[in-house]
């Protein structure tokens, strides 16, 4: 598979799971199917943590926030770990960008 390019992403958007992925949780894991391509993800505790908050929409902040507090991780390598995870979940269509309610 070709590398993704990358998407920008900030602290102002918002993301959400996309609706047409059907995932389950193993374990404490998460499983990710995307039907329309016929793949499958696997992701660890932590993914599964961020799958699970992307039931509704949320911003990298919060995401951060809630890893954080969570599993034992510094701010910074959290913000760049889940900024990976979300801009790889973008890229391939298993999450979406969702318009900001004003």
């Amino acid at each position: 598979m070709p590398p993704l390019s990358p998407i920008q992403l900030d602290d102002a958007v918002l993301v959400q799971a996309s609706s047409r992925i059907v995932s389950c949780e193993l374990d404490g894991e998460a499983v990710l199917l995307d039907p329309q391509a016929g793949l499958y993800f696997g992701l660890n505790d932590v993914g599964a943590a961020i799958w699970s908050m992307l039931a509704s929409p949320c911003r990298l902040g919060d995401l951060c926030g809630s890893i954080v507090s969570r599993f034992d991780v510094d701010d910074d390598t959290c913000r760049d770990d889940v900024k990976t995870l979300v801009e790889e979940l973008l890229a391939r269509g298993l999450a979406v960008f969702v318009a900001a309610r004003e």
